[in-house]
């Protein structure tokens, strides 16, 4: 594959103009054949028609004037009617006239080749029509003169041996054309025949040659493709561990290029992700860890509030009990102020009495000193 694109070129544009290029000239080739053949058979073929059946159309004609003049010649032997001997008179220079032209007209068109042997048959029928016509015209003349003997005597011994000879020969010139003409016709055939096979080898071998570039270029095109497919399948499927070399510098080879390269970041990126996410799940573990302690602390915080609580109750309810023996011990306070007052009043009393007892007993003293 490697080598095909360096024969044809990287760029798939290239291989595919340079492919149809190859198959658009080998179908010029065979059509400038298919031409070179039609040009070399229409010329053999104006050979044919107009050389060969001109020749042969020309030898026919003169052979028809050939018999025309011995009809006439012998008519004239037989007629005695001036009228009718003018008329064949008159038809038989026209068959003499027509001869003559026929066979200027012959040589004109053998004069251009090359073939001796037509031109000795020419000459043959020349030095015939040299000695026959005049034999032929002298029967007709006498004939016409009225020598009907002579003019017989002419024609038996004189022309039939020469007009045989003569008739022979244009009719063997006239068979030597269209010989040539069907063999001329039968090798243009056998070189049609051999064309069409030529052409239908080279069809075999442009129809091989496509196949065959067909091939190369769709195996050069579908394959990198089908990996671009695979890679692009994998990818869209999360999976980016695939591992490929794009090969060449066409548009498939940096097609396959931007996959590798997109696949290479989109791994970059999702390692990133992924040491984020691994991040984000530390720092989640951290944060779920405090969350924990802090319900833990929170549990306990509530304990402690609700021992708390209890103790504020119980405090409360000592507070109240508190509250209580408060105002019993105000009320004992003033029952003990109102007995203190009370026994303060006595106590003055006795103090007053004692000062009282002092005092006497301090008189008594002096008294008895």
């Amino acid at each position: 594959m490697s080598t095909w694109r360096q024969a044809l070129g990287a760029s798939v544009g290239r291989r595919l103009g340079l492919s149809f290029a190859m198959l658009l000239g080998l179908l010029l080739l065979m059509a400038a054949l298919g031409a070179s053949q039609l040009h070399t058979l229409g010329q053999r073929l104006q050979q044919v028609v107009e050389v060969n059946n001109a020749k042969s159309t020309l030898g026919n004609a003169m052979l028809h004037s050939i018999n025309a003049m011995a009809v006439q010649a012998r008519s004239l032997t037989l007629l005695t009617d001036p009228q009718e001997i003018a008329a064949e008179l008159k038809q038989f220079e026209a068959a003499r006239a027509s001869y003559q032209k026929d066979e200027s007209a012959l040589a004109a068109l053998i004069g251009d080749t090359r073939d001796e042997a037509e031109r000795k048959q020419l000459a043959d029928i020349q030095a015939s029509a040299s000695k026959t016509l005049p034999l032929i015209q002298k029967a007709a003349k006498e004939g016409s003169e009225g020598s009907n003997i002579d003019a017989t005597m002419t024609l038996t011994s004189a022309v039939k041996p020469a007009e045989t000879l003569w008739r022979q020969q244009v009719s063997a010139f006239a068979a030597a054309q269209d010989k040539a003409s069907r063999a001329q016709a039968e090798d243009m055939l056998a070189d049609i025949r051999s064309d069409l096979w030529m052409m239908a080898l080279l069809t075999l071998l442009a129809i091989s040659l496509g196949a065959l570039l067909a091939r190369a270029i769709t195996r050069s095109i579908t394959r990198p493709v089908n990996r671009a497919i695979v890679v692009a399948g994998r990818i869209a499927q999360g999976d980016l561990s695939s591992s490929f070399v794009p090969e060449g510098d066409d548009e498939l080879g940096r097609l396959l290029a931007g996959l590798a390269a997109m696949q290479d970041k989109l791994r970059a990126l999702v390692g990133d992700i992924r040491s984020a996410a691994d991040s984000i799940q530390t720092a989640s573990a951290e944060v779920a860890t405090g969350n924990q302690d802090l319900s833990m602390r929170t549990e306990q915080a509530a304990s402690s509030l609700q021992q708390t609580a209890s103790s504020m109750e119980e405090l409360t309810g000592g507070v109240n009990q508190s509250a209580d023996a408060a105002a019993q011990a105000n009320q004992l306070a003033g029952s003990a102020a109102s007995v203190a007052a009370r026994g303060g009043q006595v106590v003055a009393q006795v103090v007053s009495t004692m000062d009282q007892i002092k005092s006497s007993s301090a008189a008594s003293a002096t008294s008895s000193a």
